[in-house]
Order: structure tokens, then C-alpha cells, then sequence
């Protein structure tokens, strides 16, 4: 296996936006000068890919024949390790519940009810289509990343709801390029997604405005605001630069479809933060 099947691999098993999240959550961290401990960090990480893995185990439970998606194809093959691998990570983490300060706990348990529901509507409820899967999933998982910044800190809270917000945006972002490159697939194989539900034609213009957001929120805090925080004004340009290769990506998608270099691509941009930790 060469290292470009090595890290399709990686990507197919989640790994790769796992390891964003915690870019993302130390880039946060780094800015504002918090620590963030060791088991922090990793339920952080363990329930991002959980949520990931679960997703990606009751879709490719749904496909009865070969699927396409390498995501869904990887986890239909290696099923059983995947589920002993996540037993361990659940046992994990349980140890490290018990570490936690109450109020990240308390945090921690109220996104996972979030999740909960989540998943019963989108994989157990009929008649969906009223549910943007892609939002919930944004949600999710910005909220997570924030979650530990938020209890923490108690000065700044306009740049936490600002952080907060860029990060919704390019993970909605993301998610929304994506689902637009599978919707042949998913629509193939019965996938739920909101290109399916809304309509290609709406997911384009919805794309188009939160893309204009975001840059324009990100333009705007990176010229007009001042705090004074070392590396807030890096981690904005890092942002910036995550949002233009999404845009690359969206603007010529004929140069990123074959075997799904697009989800390479996307998908990398969460790794970006990691420079904010690095140069700092």
C-alpha cells in the first residue's frame, strides 16, 4: 500500500477530521492562552470519530450490494474490527468521564443528547426530509470544538461567538461540497442528504451566501478587530485560506472527482490550524 492509499485509508476511517478537531480545538486554545488537558483531548477526539464512525456504519448497513463511497465500502469490509476498535475508545473514554470538570461534563452530556436525537430522526425515522443532517453535523461539531473554550474563559466572549461561528460556517461548508460531489452516489444507493432533499439548484445558492459569509465575517475580523491576543490574527488568515480552497474546490469540480480527491482536499483544510499551534 503506497501513501496515497495509505491516507485514503485514513480519511475513509475518519481519522483525518478527527485529528482537524483537535487542530482546531488547540489553534482556539493556543489564541486565548488556555490549557487543555490530556483527557480533554482525547474525548474530544474519541467523540468525533464516534459520531463519524456511527454514521458511516448505519449507512453502509443500509446499502445492500457493494458500495460506492470508499467511506461506506471500507466500513462495510472491516465492520467487525471497527466496531472492537470503537468498544475500546468507548471504554476510554468512560475513564476519562471521570476526569472531566462537572461543567464540561454537564457541556459534554448535553451535545451527546443532541447527537442522540440526531441520529434516531435521521437513521430510525421515516419520512425525513424535513431534517438537514448537514446542519446538525456542523452544529456538532463546531459546538465540540468550542465546548472547552466557552467554560474557560471568561473575557472575550464576542471572539468566542466569532471563532464560534467561523468554524459552524466552514464545517457547514464542507459538509455541503461534499454531499453535493456524492449526490449521484447517494442518490443511487438510497443515501440520505440534503442535495436529495432540497434540490441541487437550492444547495448551490445555500453554498454561494454561507461561502460570501464567511468570507466577509472573516475579511472584516482580520482587518477591523484588534484584541490584542497573540495569533488571533494568524488564526484568521489560516481560516481565510480554508475557506479559499473549499471555494477552489466548489468553483472547478471536474479538476477534484476522480477518486474522490475532492474529500481529500476538503477534508484537509481542518488540518490547517495546526500552523497557528506550530508557528505560535
Amino acid at each position: 500500500m503506497d501513501l496515497k492509499e495509505t491516507y485514503r485509508l485514513f480519511q475513509a476511517l475518519s481519522l483525518d477530521i478527527t485529528f482537524g478537531a483537535w487542530c482546531c480545538l488547540m489553534a482556539v486554545s493556543t489564541v486565548f492562552d488556555i490549557e487543555v488537558m490530556w483527557h480533554e483531548q482525547f474525548l474530544l477526539a474519541a467523540a468525533v470519530w464516534l459520531i463519524y464512525t456511527l454514521d458511516h456504519l448505519l449507512d453502509a448497513n443500509r446499502i445492500d450490494q457493494q458500495a460506492l463511497a470508499l467511506r461506506h465500502a471500507v466500513h462495510q469490509k472491516f465492520r467487525i474490527p471497527i466496531l472492537m476498535f470503537a468498544a475500546f475508545i468507548i471504554a476510554s473514554s468512560v475513564y476519562c468521564l471521570f476526569l472531566l470538570d462537572s461543567e464540561i461534563l454537564y457541556g459534554g452530556l448535553f451535545i451527546c443528547g443532541f447527537v442522540l436525537i440526531y441520529f434516531t430522526i435521521v437513521h430510525f425515522i421515516k419520512g425525513r426530509t424535513f431534517i438537514l443532517k448537514e446542519f446538525a453535523a456542523a452544529m456538532v461539531y463546531s459546538t465540540g470544538i468550542m465546548l472547552i473554550p466557552w467554560i474557560r474563559i471568561e473575557e472575550h466572549q464576542e471572539l468566542l461567538a466569532l471563532f464560534h461561528l467561523q468554524l459552524f460556517l466552514i464545517a457547514y461548508c464542507n459538509i455541503l461540497i461534499l454531499a453535493w460531489f456524492d449526490a449521484r452516489k447517494d442518490n443511487y444507493q438510497k443515501q440520505n442528504s440534503v442535495i436529495l432533499t432540497k434540490g441541487l439548484k437550492l444547495t448551490v445558492k445555500v453554498l454561494n451566501v454561507l461561502l460570501a459569509i464567511f468570507f466577509i465575517v472573516t475579511v472584516i475580523a482580520l482587518f477591523g478587530i484588534k484584541p490584542g491576543l497573540p495569533g488571533f490574527s494568524l488564526f484568521q488568515i489560516i481560516l481565510f485560506l480554508m475557506g479559499l480552497t473549499l471555494g477552489w474546490v466548489f468553483t472547478y469540480p471536474n479538476d477534484f472527482r476522480r477518486n474522490e480527491v475532492y474529500r481529500t482536499i476538503a477534508d484537509l483544510i481542518f488540518l490547517y490550524p495546526f500552523l497557528v499551534i506550530w508557528i505560535k
